[in-house]
């Protein structure tokens, strides 16, 4: 009895030990891509020349291609797009199709520094390209773990209305109306583009587990949201009219980024909340993380 008693035990311990070092393997691809990212980073720092707060644009769609790097990974690692919005990649596919049809050859809205050469634009490029991919995987690859069920926000009124009202407000900075448009096409629906997602998590809490990498993805977006935010509310001052009247279109973008940051603030504290918890248990279980953990329990 104690022999078979004991035979159990070792045969737990050791299923327990495979499990955490198979979730620690699971995890070395994203920490790959943050050491690259962070590289990366530091090499264009110490490349590029009269570098100021102009790069924080250049940062800030580093930030996304981030984000939609993690999620590609998260996406192919598992074989499945559970958790994913597809219609918020949507919403991203429109504000980088946008925007690239006027900064690529365009200088009104692309930073001032040389970042604005072609590096701000190759990092829009890469994320509106993994977008389609993951868009790929969603609608053909991996369409059975698609969740269509859960990811109902409608976009259509969202897109209408953001397109007319950067026809009736927007700036003037190229000197093209058609394309000052299209750029502020990108702004206003980058304000909404995360809604999806932030329904599809909300939906999510109810039952099924948000997984944490998924969450790394949304926090990585409001990162850039924050960034941008600090970009404009040193720059908005740029839209000012030269007859010194009101700087209505200044202040539509700083509202634009404000809602932003608002719509990721209550995920934030509770992602930032998760995070302090998990390190804590990392530390107690000898910086493994346990399997099967949400968001939540992160």
């Amino acid at each position: 009895m104690i022999g078979r008693a004991g035979s159990s035990i070792v045969e737990k311990a050791s299923q327990k030990t495979k499990g955490k070092v198979q979730q620690v393997d699971e995890n070395k691809p994203f920490l790959y891509i943050y050491l690259t990212f962070f590289c990366l980073a530091t090499i264009v720092y110490q490349s590029y020349h009269g570098l100021g707060r102009s790069t924080l644009i250049t940062f800030n769609v580093s930030l996304q291609l981030l984000a939609y790097c993690l999620l590609a990974a998260k996406v192919l690692q598992q074989g499945s797009v559970a958790g994913v919005s597809a219609k918020a990649l949507q919403c991203h596919a429109v504000v980088y199709m946008s925007r690239l049809s006027t900064t690529l050859w365009l200088k009104g809205y692309i930073p001032t520094d040389p970042t604005g050469d072609w590096l701000y634009q190759a990092c829009d490029a890469m994320s509106l390209a993994t977008i389609l991919g993951l868009l790929y995987l969603c609608f053909y690859r991996y369409k059975s773990s698609y969740q269509v069920d859960l990811d109902t926000f409608e976009i259509g009124y969202l897109l209408c209305g953001c397109f007319i009202l950067a026809v009736l407000l927007h700036p003037h900075l190229n000197g093209r109306p058609m394309f000052d448009t299209m750029w502020t096409v990108a702004l206003y629906v980058d304000v909404f583009a995360m809604m999806p997602q932030l329904w599809m998590v909300a939906k999510l809490q109810g039952g099924a587990e948000v997984e944490a990498l998924n969450a790394h993805y949304i926090a990585a977006i409001a990162a850039s949201r924050a960034v941008s935010l600090y970009f404009w509310y040193h720059g908005f001052h740029e839209f000012a009219p030269k007859d010194g009247s009101f700087n209505i279109t200044g202040w539509s973008i700083m509202i634009a980024h404000v809602i932003q940051v608002l719509l990721f603030a209550d995920f934030v504290a509770f992602y930032v909340k998760a995070c302090v918890r998990g390190c804590g248990r990392a530390i107690q279980t000898a910086g493994y993380s346990q399997p099967g953990l949400s968001v939540y329990d992160l």
